[in-house]
């Protein structure tokens, strides 16, 4: 035993050499179980693979046919390569023969692999397509893989009335849709392209006899439209009027005549194809008026007669005007009349067509150029009436027609002679017009019944001192009169009479102040005796003056600084807005557009002599040249139209603020002149 096993260490080392000199052996070779009898391939001694194609290999016991463990190999593994487990992958066109071993070596078996390229797929790079009848274009299938070159392609159309196909050209014969098939010989792989063929619209036409239709204002007709070629695929039809107040058209082309005019009738097909005729509408004149029928008129006055006609839509609206006496009245023959010389005459207006006239009786006389009353206003008592009188200029004028009118009835009305009736107190304007125009007005107002003053009572004498304002007691008598009285200083540089009725003292000495009645039928009289300040009452009054004239220029002061922060803030908002603008006058725009508007004219026409070249990478420089520039200008124009607001309200501002300071200073003048006045006395 003990021999023995010295026997199998050294064995094994023998075996390890081995199993050593095995695993050293091709790098596509691998082992599996062992078996003990002849082997063979289960696909035979002849396989064809195509490139990148995979096959399994299987080796089997002769004896039972049982699976068998062995070690594949390849002849050429840039041909074909095979795994340990017998898997085959095309690598390249060509033949190259595989082995399989057992692990003893005591069996082998082969099987000659041949490897060609196979077609696994078919396309088209698009899959829809679009074609204008008539067309061809050819189909070329993308095949995978590519460099296969001994593939048998059957073509067919699903609709060869829509489009044929011969050998991957195809032809368009009619509108519609189709399928292009194209498969290998074994129907194994197909591709499909669907196309869709389409007529386009070339032309349109109209059947209509002339480029012009007459209708009769009511009228309708039907056009038709053809579209060329006839079965072209979207025959869609758009009808539009230029003028649809004057034509109407449907969607179907019916046309309706609604009034007289001319317009023009378009059909425009789906890619903007155009046919249009003119569409005139008779509108016969089936009258005519004028707006005067008799009219007054002085000599070297013009008159403007107008003449309507019906319908107003009539197509012949021209008239001639004629007059019955041209030395009488002149028209012209727009319906202007001048009164030549006095007299009556028959002006007539007649239509074109001779068939229909109207007339106006024309009267010329000696107008008076001007009316005028003996005073511009007055009053009238209420209750009572009054007649006004015009005063003609010149003074041999014809009497004119007037035409009398109270601005306020309620006050006082007025009757067609002049007559004006008071009857309730207030104010009104009454105006006479002749029947040219010339005017004359008076101020009326209506006043209560006046009771006059009979008798005025009041003090004989009165001792008073400078500056010091004081009212005269005064009686009038009867108790309820209510006619005024006037209050007269004979030395007003002496006394001054206030607005009011007050007087006020302005230096010592003395004077007479009188009442009177407003019409001067009754009087009384004051000697008022002044006595003068002392030089503490003139310094206390010169520092209350001095006082109050500060104060006047403080506020001076104060609102010509507001008024001046006001505006200049307005003006500086403007100014901060005009800086952003692109320009700040009117010439750096003029300079600025004309300079643009030469830089569009050149990039203009170098776009059309682009398109003439056909240059069409130049055309599309030339047109965003083109574009941008025109985007300058509109840019620039609007800037343009900013300023010009902008700068009309920097001037509107600068001119109110002219106004307001000059406001200010003739208030502040005024204020002054009034201290002035009231202090008087001082000066």
């Amino acid at each position: 035993m003990k021999k023995l096993c010295i026997f199998l260490c050294l064995l094994l080392p023998l075996f390890l050499f081995a199993a050593c000199a095995d695993d050293e052996q091709a790098p596509d070779e691998t082992s599996g179980t062992a078996v003990n009898d002849g082997i063979k391939i289960d696909l035979g001694d002849a396989v064809t693979i195509g490139v990148n194609e995979t096959k399994q290999l299987t080796a089997l016991s002769r004896k039972d046919n049982s699976m068998t463990t062995v070690i594949w190999s390849s002849s050429d593994s840039s041909v074909v390569a095979v795994n340990y487990d017998g898997l085959l992958t095309g690598i390249a066109d060509g033949t190259a023969v595989i082995t399989a071993t057992t692990p003893n070596e005591a069996y082998t078996a082969t099987c000659t692999v041949t490897v060609s390229s196979v077609l696994t797929n078919i396309v088209f790079e698009n899959a829809n397509v679009d074609m204008e009848k008539g067309a061809e274009i050819t189909l070329t299938p993308i095949l995978t893989p590519a460099n296969i070159t001994n593939v048998s392609l059957t073509w067919m159309s699903d609709n060869p009335k829509v489009a044929t196909v011969t050998d991957g050209v195809v032809k368009a014969v009619g509108n519609g849709s189709t399928s292009i098939i194209v498969s290998d010989e074994t129907n194994m792989h197909t591709a499909v392209c669907t196309v869709t063929v389409t007529t386009t619209v070339t032309g349109v036409t109209l059947d209509v006899e002339s480029d012009t239709i007459q209708m009769d204002k009511g009228d309708t007709r039907t056009l038709v439209a053809a579209v060329i070629p006839a079965d072209a695929s979207d025959p869609t039809l758009t009808w539009s009027s230029s003028m649809p107040d004057i034509v109407e058209v449907s969607a179907d082309g019916t046309i309706t005549a609604k009034a007289g005019g001319a317009a023009n009738i378009t059909v425009t097909t789906v890619n903007g194809i155009v046919a249009s005729c003119t569409v005139v509408v008779n509108s016969p004149v089936v009258g005519i008026t004028l707006d005067q029928t008799e009219v007054v008129l002085g000599v070297g006055e013009t008159l403007q007669l107008v003449a309507t006609i019906d319908p107003a839509d009539a197509n012949l609206q021209d008239v001639s005007w004629g007059c019955s006496d041209l030395s009488v009245v002149n028209v012209d023959n727009t319906g202007a009349l001048l009164g030549l010389k006095t007299g009556t005459v028959e002006v007539t207006v007649t239509t074109i067509d001779g068939n229909l006239t109207a007339t106006c009786t024309v009267t010329v006389i000696n107008a008076a150029t001007e009316i005028t009353f003996d005073a511009e206003g007055g009053d009238l008592e209420l209750g009572k009436m009054m007649q006004l009188i015009p005063i003609l200029t010149p003074e041999d004028a014809d009497p004119p027609v007037l035409t009398w009118v109270s601005s306020d009835p309620t006050i006082a009305t007025v009757d067609e002679y002049g007559n004006v009736t008071a009857l309730a107190l207030g104010e009104t304007v009454i105006t006479a017009t002749a029947t040219n125009g010339v005017t004359a007005t008076y101020n009326l107002r209506v006043v209560e019944l006046e009771i006059k003053i009979e008798k005025i009572v009041m003090d004989e004498i009165l001792s008073v001192k400078v500056a010091s304002t004081f009212n005269i007691g005064i009686s009038l008598l009867p108790n309820n009169c209510t006619e005024g009285y006037v209050i007269t200083s004979l030395d007003p540089t002496m006394i001054r009479v206030n607005s009011d009725g007050s007087l006020t003292p302005l230096k010592a000495g003395a004077t007479t102040v009188v009442v009177s009645s407003k019409s001067g039928s009754v009087s009384a009289s004051c000697v008022v005796s002044v006595d003068a300040l002392t030089d503490a009452e003139r310094e206390a009054l010169s520092q209350e003056y001095a006082q109050k004239d500060a104060e006047l220029l403080q506020e001076h002061n104060n609102n010509i600084a507001s008024i001046t922060a006001k505006y200049d803030a307005q003006l500086a908002k403007i100014d901060e807005i005009i800086a952003k603008l692109s320009i700040s006058s009117e010439t750096e725009y003029n300079t600025k557009r004309a300079d643009l508007s030469t830089r569009l004219a050149d990039a203009q026409a170098a776009l059309d002599q682009a398109v003439l070249d056909g240059d069409q990478q130049m055309i599309a420089v030339h047109t965003a040249t083109r574009d941008a520039l025109q985007e300058q200008i509109n840019n620039l124009d609007k800037d343009w139209t900013t300023l010009s607001l902008l700068l009309k309200n920097r001037q509107d501002n600068l001119t109110a603020k002219s106004n307001e300071l000059s406001n200010e200073d003739a208030r502040y003048l005024a204020a002054q002149n009034k201290l002035k006045a009231e202090y008087a006395f001082l000066f």
